[in-house]
């Protein structure tokens, strides 16, 4: 048993913005030398989310059909972002996912995280933990 600890900061943009990073995983997981494990993905602050879907997904996702759920005005006690953070928590800034053959296994799945703010760029730091064989 081994363990494995990584990052990558990448660039945003939004609102609901979808960032594939798929491949930043793919080369931490080269690096690791992983062979069969699990990968947690975690991303810094309350107001992006990661979510694993296929790539056909992204367009209804941009296009507001997930925010029909949390609107950005709606009339929220916490003025300003409260929409961020409440997509944030129910959609959730860490997943798991098992590593078999040095893969994520992911079937036609890739790995994205979502920006839900809407107001300007931002780097997002992503930390990586891999433990496994």
């Amino acid at each position: 048993m081994r363990i494995e600890i990584g990052d990558f900061i990448i660039k945003t943009y939004g609102p609901n913005a979808l960032f594939d990073i798929t491949k930043e995983i793919l080369s931490f997981l080269n690096k690791a030398k992983a062979i069969r494990g699990l990968l947690l993905i975690s991303v810094m602050g309350s107001t992006g989310s990661l979510v694993l879907i296929p790539p056909e997904q992204v367009d209804p996702i941009k296009n507001n059909e997930l925010w029909a759920l949390v609107p950005v005005n709606a009339g929220w006690k916490h003025e300003g972002n409260a929409y961020a953070h409440l997509r944030s928590t129910v959609l959730g800034t860490s997943i798991t996912v098992p590593i078999r053959d040095g893969k994520p296994v992911l079937g036609r799945h890739r790995i994205y995280f979502i920006e839900n703010q809407c107001y300007m760029a931002r780097e997002r730091h992503f930390y990586l933990v891999y433990i496994g064989e």
